[in-house]
């Protein structure tokens, strides 16, 4: 039996591989990003298998979904204000909110933000920005996190804020 199944786009692996393996099939071009899983020959490898009908998707609108989940982790989309006529603090204060609700929504909560990804169109607005953040993350819980500048959608939009967290 081959140590792996290629279906579709996804590499499923049915039996343990060491780093040989993976080396050949980085060079190969395919398994993108599999080297983190090599590991010693002796050492065992789990393939995990997705079920597309564990995928929660929340809110989804004609391009994409507002989240979604697997039942493990919780992927919320890049989220903006609806008020786009308001300054950073208001923008960020109702972005905020959405993620709050978005949480909620896919059975999560601030305190198991695992990463969140910040998009300031000028970045000139960091510290302003984190006066906000840091009277709403979960201090005892804090995730990890990227902030770029960045261009918006629309050049009335002050922040844009997408994260990961753990469900449950």
């Amino acid at each position: 039996m081959s140590p792996m199944a290629v279906k579709g786009d996804v590499i499923v692996l049915t039996k343990p591989f060491g780093k040989k393996l993976a080396g050949r099939l980085i060079e190969a071009g395919g398994a993108h990003g599999i080297g983190h899983l090599a590991g010693p020959p002796h050492r065992k490898q789990q393939a995990r298998k997705i079920d597309m009908s564990d995928i929660t998707r929340i809110e989804p609108g004609a391009h994409f979904a507002a989240a979604t989940g697997n039942g493990r982790t919780l992927y919320i989309s890049g989220q903006v204000a609806d008020t786009q006529d308001g300054s950073l603090e208001v923008q960020t204060r109702e972005v905020l909110a959405k993620i709050d609700e978005l949480l909620k929504k896919g059975g999560s909560s601030r305190s198991k933000l695992m990463f969140v990804t910040v998009l300031l169109p000028h970045i000139k607005d960091f510290a302003d920005f984190n006066v906000v953040w840091d009277e709403w993350v979960d201090r005892d819980n804090l995730p990890a996190r990227a902030t770029y500048e960045a261009r918006l959608a629309f050049p009335s939009l002050r922040i844009e804020i997408a994260a990961v967290a753990e469900i449950g």
